[in-house]
């Protein structure tokens, strides 16, 4: 599709010469109401230097302006209400790309999380003690396990079900006559999935286009309505060619867990299946979420929703102007939001959106996520971000984020290093970002009010500067590791326990030396002498599987070469791989 460009001048004063501000709109048609939008782009000209120097990732521009994405203007009829349309202008908004080389060496580091075993040694240095900018408590802990789920009844759905069924193993139901709740299904119910591959059409809607399964069941906050595979059989709930694999608006507490949806659709267009999450009270445990428009969108009235410990990867589309379409993407104002323990990776655009225009990108908890390869799917060199956590909304910079644990990666294998951004345009007010690992261009815009940042690594490793924008001072932030280059010798290894299945984990590895093989502490798995696992290298989840019995040596090798890597269906580019120096795996306790 054509882009508009319409052109805005303005004059930006600053100390070393004034700035002619050219902001370049590419519109695109959005095909769904709340989220698509315009790209804005803003490059920055010193108006006494002859010429001018372009670069799409900004990042060696001495002044910049506001970067960010808009939502467009068009509705969905009773769905999502359309966001306004403003552009972002005026001096205060101008985010500045100033490369701020060296190495911190005032201030401290901390150790990573509990669930993680001490680290090897690593060529980042550490530092004496010195207070943060802000005091604050110690953040409350993240939640324990929560209680076993316990269904007051069990059903059954086959994907070859006539229809007729009353959902027992021998008269399963279809996936929507479960999905629209039969009188037997009541709050508390468990629904089992058997294996194999679910495609329909329930409807087309005239502002969604065709939609495959619609969600209709209703439990409470004490006995939620649960969709799960039975016993590990591999359900996959296919988009085709629809438009929306699951509409999720006229439902409420309701669990999806262990599903992979995806769309089989050999052709990546903007109209790939998505899910639409409008509704209350959703959770996505466990998922696999893949080769689809976005993974997942959840939009603000979908409160209190939660993605958790998912697999999400090769979602989106190409456009001239560069890759569209996110891991997820969403928006929030009242209830918590939660995005935790998940493994995204090698997109079409963000792996993670949070990002709106005259609306709210409040309450989140972006915890415990293993984030790389952010854009790697892109044919174009355009901006790429592992984290793109932005309100543009002047009067409402984004609030309340607790972004806690997280480890992304950004290597020079990609078209553009993968980002992160936290802040611009409008800055963030109460955000606690602690014990990150962000590599790769970490981009700022304050004013970070009542902020606490610290305890975490803010590492480059790519050709762009590892730090870059305005409003924060690393002086006002001194318990942090910042360094333009990577380690060269150790490992470090992150183990993120699942909280609703016991016995896996997530595990991040960073593997400075490029070692063949590193070891990982069989405690932190919950591993004891006799049980078999599996280790499922996260970019080929349903072939790269190697199953083992732990022999109570007090470590498992996990090998960092000979991995394989799913295709994205419909595109022809080959998997970005960051073997050895980087890797993401789950775990899974089998037994003995």
């Amino acid at each position: 599709m054509t882009p508009k460009v319409p052109v805005k001048l303005t004059k930006y004063a600053s100390v070393l010469a004034r700035l002619l501000v050219v902001n370049l709109r590419p519109r695109r048609r959005s095909r769904r109401g709340a989220g698509r939008g315009t790209t804005l782009f803003a490059l920055a000209v010193p108006v006494l230097v002859v010429g001018i120097a372009w670069r799409c990732d900004l990042s060696i521009v001495a002044h910049g302006a506001a970067w960010s994405e808009q939502p467009a203007t068009e509705s969905v009829k009773g769905k999502i209400p359309a966001e306004p349309a403003t552009a972002a202008g005026g001096d205060e908004e101008l985010a500045q790309h100033i490369l701020l080389p060296g190495l911190l060496r005032g201030g401290s580091f901390l150790g990573g999380p509990a669930a993680s075993p001490s680290p090897a040694a690593s060529s980042v240095p550490s530092a004496s003690a010195s207070p943060t900018a802000v005091e604050h408590p110690e953040p409350t802990p993240s939640p324990s396990s929560p209680p076993p789920f316990v269904p007051a009844a069990e059903f059954f759905v086959a994907a070859a079900a006539s229809g007729s069924g009353d959902g027992s193993l021998e008269r399963p139901w279809t996936l929507q006559q479960a999905l629209s709740q039969p009188a037997s299904l009541k709050a508390g119910g468990l629904v089992w999935l058997r294996g194999g591959t679910y495609a329909a059409t329930w409807k087309t809607d005239p502002s969604l286009g065709r939609i495959s399964f619609s969600c209709g069941t209703h439990g409470t906050a004490e006995a939620p309505i649960v969709f799960r595979n039975y016993r590990d059989e591999r359900v996959t709930i296919d988009g085709e060619a629809n438009e929306v694999v699951l509409f999720a608006q006229d439902c409420s507490f309701t669990w999806f867990w262990g599903l992979e949806l995806m769309s089989s659709a050999p052709v990546r267009t903007p109209s790939r299946s998505y899910i639409y999450g409008t509704a209350p009270d959703l959770k996505f445990i466990n998922m696999f979420l893949h080769d689809m428009a976005d993974g997942i969108d959840l939009w603000t009235t979908a409160t209190n929703a939660e993605l958790y410990g998912s697999l999400v990867y090769h979602n989106g589309w190409d456009e001239t102007n560069g890759g569209h379409g996110h891991g997820i993407y969403t928006q929030n104002k009242t209830g918590v939001k939660r995005i935790q323990d998940n493994i995204f990776f090698s997109q079409y655009g963000y792996n993670i959106k949070v990002w709106s225009t005259n609306q709210f990108v409040d309450n989140f908890v972006l915890e415990g996520n293993i984030v790389f390869n952010g854009g790697s799917l892109s044919e174009y060199a355009s901006r790429k971000f592992n984290f793109f956590v932005v309100g543009n909304n002047p009067a409402a910079p984004a609030r309340n984020l607790v972004v806690r644990r997280n480890y992304t990666y950004a290597g020079n294998t990609t078209t553009t290093p993968a980002c992160n951004a936290f802040g611009p345009n409008y800055g963030a007010t109460d955000l606690i970002l602690e014990d990150n690992y962000l590599l790769g261009q970490f981009r700022v815009g304050g004013p970070y009010v009542n902020c606490s940042i610290r305890r975490n690594h803010i590492l480059g490793g790519t050709a762009l500067g590892f730090i870059t924008g305005t409003g924060f001072d690393r002086a006002d932030y001194p318990d942090n590791v910042y360094a333009q280059e990577l380690p060269t010798s150790g490992a470090e290894v992150f183990v993120l326990p699942n909280v609703y299945e016991p016995g896996r984990a997530n595990v991040a590895i960073y593997n400075w030396g490029g070692a063949d093989t590193v070891d990982v502490a069989a405690d932190t798995l919950g591993l004891a002498t006799g049980d078999r696992y599996q280790l499922i290298h996260a970019m080929d989840p349903f072939n790269d599987i190697i199953t083992r019995s732990y022999d109570g040596g007090g470590t498992i090798p996990v090998p960092m070469t000979g991995h394989t890597f799913a295709q994205a269906i419909g595109s022809s580019k080959s998997p970005v791989s960051q073997f050895p120096r980087f890797g993401a795996f789950v775990v899974r306790r089998l037994g003995r």
